[in-house]
C-alpha cells in the first residue's frame, strides 16, 4: 500500500488482508476502526529529513464509510473494482525512536537490520480521501474469493484543504471558501450539504469562491466539502461542518411590511387546501412545519365534490409580506408600491400563497370541472401510472402514492410565485437540466431556505425577470 512516497506493509502476516482488517468486503459491511493498525514503513529512495536508515516501525488507522449515494455531479469517481466503495480516513503516525529490528522478517519483503534508526519528529500524514480497491490478489496469497479482494491500495498524490471557513465556525451572508491543494491539480469543487450539492469549481489556484447563503441555505449544520481532481482523474477531498445563521433583518419598512401583511391576511380564505389538517412530516423538510391537509372542493363536471390529500407547507401572512417587500426592494434599489401589488399579486394568481409539498391539487382553469394535478416540492409533476389532469375521483391508496412514486415527468412553474428554471439560472446561475428533472429538489431546497427570513430566491428570481 503506498503512503505518500511510503510504502506499507502489515506487519505479522505478509498475506493479512486489508478487507479483512477493516471489513467484510463480501457483505460491504464496511467497519469503522479508531484501534492503530502495526505496519512496517519503508522510505522512499531520497531519505526524508525526519527519517534516517531503510525502515521504521508505525502505526496506521484507517476509518472506513460506505460511500454515499449523490443526487447529482458525484464529486469523487467511483474507482473500486469490486461491487462497494468506501471512504478512508488514513493516519499514518511514526513514532519518535522506533527501530528497524523490531519489523518482522516477511512482512512484505522488509527484512531486519542491525542498524537502530531514530526519527527526529513526531511524523503524522492524516488525510481523507477516495480509496480504489485493487480485486487482484496477491500470486503468493492462498486461493481467495473473488468478493474478497486481496489488497487495498490508496493513493495519495492528490490531497487538498478547505482553509476558509473554519471548521464549526457560525456563518451567514456571502461566506468566502477558500482551499488549497497539491500542485498539479486541476480543479477543485466545492459543495454543501455533505456533497449533495455542487456550490461552484475553480480551476486555478488559489482556490476560492463565493458561497451565498441567504435564501439559498437552510439555517442549521452543514456539511461543507472540497474536492480536487488531477488531470490524471485521481481525487482527494475534505470536509468540515459550519453552521449558517442568517438572522431575518430588521431593516425592512415595517409600514409597508404591515400593508402587505394585511393584505395577504384578507385573502387567506382563498387557500381551499387549507381543511382538515394535521401536522406531519416529509423527507428533506426539516424546521418548516408541515400539514396533511384532507380537503374538498366543488365540481361542476360530476356535479358533486371531489377529495383529495396534500401536503402543505404554507407561509403566514406576515412572512409572505417580508419576502415580497425584500424582493421589491432588490428588484431596483428602491421600493415602489407597483413592484410590490404585482407581486402580491402573481402570488395569488399563480398558488392563492399555498405551497404544496407532496400530494394532489384540484384545480378547474376553464370551468369544465376539477382535474388532477400531483405536487412535488412546489412542483407540478406526473406521477407513473397514475392519473394526471383527469377528473376522476383517486382511491385512498393512490392518494398516497401520489406522495411517494417515483415521478415521470416535472412541470416548468415553481410556487409560491410561477418561477421557471430560466429565471432562477438568470438569478444563481445554477443551471437545471432540460428534462428538469433536479428542478422539483431545486425549488424545495430554496422554499425551505428562505423559511424564518426575509428573502425568499424564488420570489426574487420572478421579480428580477418580470418586473
Amino acid at each position: 500500500m503506498g503512503f505518500g512516497p511510503y510504502t506499507c506493509g502489515v506487519r505479522g502476516d505478509p498475506h493479512a488482508r486489508f478487507s479483512d482488517v477493516f471489513g467484510d468486503r463480501a457483505v460491504g459491511n464496511l467497519v469503522d476502526t479508531a484501534a492503530a493498525y502495526p505496519i512496517t514503513v519503508t522510505p522512499p529512495p531520497t531519505p526524508n529529513p525526519s527519517l534516517a536508515g531503510e525502515a521504521c516501525d508505525g502505526a496506521l488507522s484507517l476509518a472506513t464509510v460506505p460511500r454515499p449515494r449523490r443526487r447529482r455531479n458525484p464529486p469523487v469517481k467511483q474507482t473500486t473494482a469490486g461491487p462497494h466503495g468506501l471512504l478512508a480516513t488514513l493516519s499514518l503516525v511514526l513514532a519518535a525512536g522506533c527501530s528497524a529490528r523490531d519489523a518482522p522478517v516477511g512482512d512484505g519483503g522488509v527484512a531486519p537490520s542491525s542498524d537502530v534508526l531514530t526519527v527526529t519528529d513526531v511524523l503524522t500524514v492524516t488525510d481523507v480521501l477516495a480509496a480504489p480497491i485493487d480485486a487482484a490478489a496477491d500470486a503468493t496469497a492462498p486461493p481467495v474469493d473473488a468478493a474478497r479482494p486481496d489488497a487495498m491500495s490508496v493513493d495519495v498524490s492528490v490531497t487538498v484543504r478547505i482553509t476558509a471557513p473554519a471548521s464549526d465556525a457560525t456563518v451567514s451572508g456571502i461566506v468566502s471558501l477558500t482551499a488549497t491543494a497539491t500542485a498539479g491539480v486541476a480543479r477543485v469543487v466545492f459543495y454543501s450539504e455533505g456533497g449533495a450539492y455542487e456550490i461552484g469549481v475553480d480551476r486555478t489556484a488559489p482556490y476560492g469562491l463565493d458561497w451565498y447563503t441567504v435564501g439559498f441555505v437552510p439555517d442549521g449544520v452543514q456539511r461543507l466539502r472540497a474536492v480536487a481532481f488531477d488531470a490524471a482523474g485521481r481525487s482527494a477531498m475534505h470536509e468540515l461542518a459550519v453552521h449558517v445563521r442568517n438572522a431575518p433583518s430588521s431593516t425592512l419598512p415595517a409600514a409597508e411590511v404591515a400593508r402587505v401583511t394585511a393584505w395577504f391576511e384578507a385573502r387567506r380564505s382563498g387557500r381551499y387546501l387549507e381543511a382538515n389538517c394535521q401536522p406531519t412530516t416529509y423527507p428533506d423538510w426539516v424546521g418548516v412545519p408541515l400539514q396533511l391537509c384532507r380537503y374538498r372542493v366543488s365540481d361542476s363536471y360530476s356535479g358533486g365534490t371531489r377529495q383529495a390529500d396534500v401536503i402543505l407547507a404554507d407561509a403566514e401572512p406576515s412572512q409572505l409580506a417580508r419576502w415580497v417587500v425584500q424582493a421589491a426592494i432588490e428588484r431596483r434599489g428602491s421600493l415602489q408600491r407597483s413592484d410590490i401589488d404585482a407581486l402580491c399579486s402573481n402570488i395569488i394568481g399563480q398558488s392563492g400563497a399555498q405551497f404544496p409539498v407532496a400530494g394532489v391539487v384540484y384545480e378547474d382553469m376553464d370551468g369544465t370541472g376539477q382535474r388532477i394535478y400531483p405536487f412535488r416540492h412546489g412542483v407540478t409533476v406526473r406521477v407513473a401510472g397514475l392519473p394526471y389532469g383527469t377528473r376522476e375521483q383517486p382511491t385512498a391508496a393512490q392518494m398516497a402514492e401520489y406522495r411517494t412514486a417515483p415521478i415521470a415527468f416535472v412541470g416548468r412553474y415553481g410556487r409560491i410565485a410561477g418561477t421557471t428554471p430560466d429565471e432562477w439560472t438568470a438569478l444563481t446561475h445554477e443551471t437545471v437540466p432540460a428534462d428538469r428533472s433536479t428542478w422539483p429538489a431545486t425549488v424545495g431546497r430554496a422554499y425551505r431556505a428562505a423559511w424564518g427570513q426575509d428573502r425568499n430566491a424564488l420570489i426574487v428570481a420572478w421579480a428580477r425577470a418580470n418586473l
